[in-house]
């Protein structure tokens, strides 16, 4: 993936003119007859000037420039973002950016966007810039909201006898922009350039908290934990321990041997404490941790070398 992202960063830093660049923007806007329930917007074009164009290209041109010297790591490899890398996930993750970017694709004449713009009842979510080169198509993310989007910063101004916004240095409130961007979407993949507001505008980690608190009402009622506050606490604030835990949520947790948990315990070979009544205590992140690993059956004796290991993406060995 990086070399193509290198491809195009090339050839866009030795050409003289902006490409095909497209913008659009999508929201949710109030139902008729209704004071809190909002539908989803199909995209809708903004149309531009050229002022605009080049404006918002030298922009992205700087960020590719600067993608090109990370790593790119997949989400499921990583459970926190680095300093020398960039994580990317799935298209098909986040379903509902997969369909934006479908209707941009498919859909020959786009609505325009002003009417959503101008429109009190209209709620933005996200900016896409659509860049084509090297006949490949990439696409740029900007996630806002309904603030920004009126925001007394760079301003697009809208002109009548253009049909289209151009850079208004007036700093009237008309729309925000400005050149730069959230992800970027390029061969069915999402680059997370800024991770939070991607992942949170698609509620990628609803699911994985979901599960999560799923598994910690089952251990309530197995009696394990002298009390499963501290842990709900940690995995609350905590995305790798959600994402964690919430592999648990498949298993059955009716099934665990509590008093094999307390032997292995005492004989060290797990790194908890027992409190006077026999229950594990948590009272750290770390020890968080190991109860996790403790529910996903995560520590395992060699059969070779009577070596003890917390082991990770366990796979059964099938019966002949």
């Amino acid at each position: 993936m990086i070399n193509g992202l290198t491809q195009i960063n090339n050839y866009l830093n030795n050409i003289s003119a902006t490409p095909n660049f497209q913008l659009f923007i999508i929201g949710s806007i109030l139902k008729e007859g209704t004071t809190t329930i909002y539908d989803d917007t199909k995209p809708a074009e903004i149309l531009i000037d050229v002022s605009v164009r080049d404006w918002v290209f030298t922009g992205t041109k700087n960020i590719l420039n600067t993608l090109t010297e990370y790593e790119l790591i997949n989400i499921n490899d990583s459970d926190e973002p680095g300093e020398y890398f960039r994580r990317y996930l799935q298209l098909d993750t986040l379903s509902q950016l997969e369909q934006w970017k479908s209707h941009i694709e498919n859909e020959h004449d786009h609505e325009n966007a002003r009417d959503y713009i101008n429109n009190e009842k209209f709620k933005p979510k996200c900016i896409i810039a659509k860049l084509t080169a090297l006949e490949e198509d990439i696409y740029f993310i900007k996630v806002i909201n309904e603030s920004v989007l009126l925001k007394k910063r760079t301003i697009l101004k809208y002109l009548e006898a253009r049909d289209g916004y151009v850079i208004d240095e007036n700093r009237d409130k008309k729309l925000f922009l400005d050149d730069q961007w959230d992800g970027i979407i390029y061969n069915q993949h999402v680059i997370l350039l800024k991770e939070n507001k991607i992942l949170n505008l698609f509620r990628y980690y609803e699911k994985f908290r979901e599960a999560a608190q799923t598994v910690v009402s089952q251990l309530e009622s197995l009696n394990l934990l002298s009390g499963t506050e501290n842990l709900n606490e940690f995995i609350q604030s905590t995305v790798s321990l959600q994402k964690k835990l919430a592999k648990a949520a498949t298993y059955q947790i009716d099934q665990i041997r509590t008093d094999r948990i307390s032997e292995l315990i005492n004989q060290g070979m797990i790194n908890l404490n027992l409190n006077s009544e026999g229950k594990i205590e948590c009272t750290t992140k770390e020890e968080a941790r190991v109860v996790i690993d403790v529910l996903l059956d995560n520590f395992v004796a060699s059969l070779i070398t009577d070596e003890k290991y917390r082991v990770h993406n366990k796979s059964k060995i099938q019966s002949r």
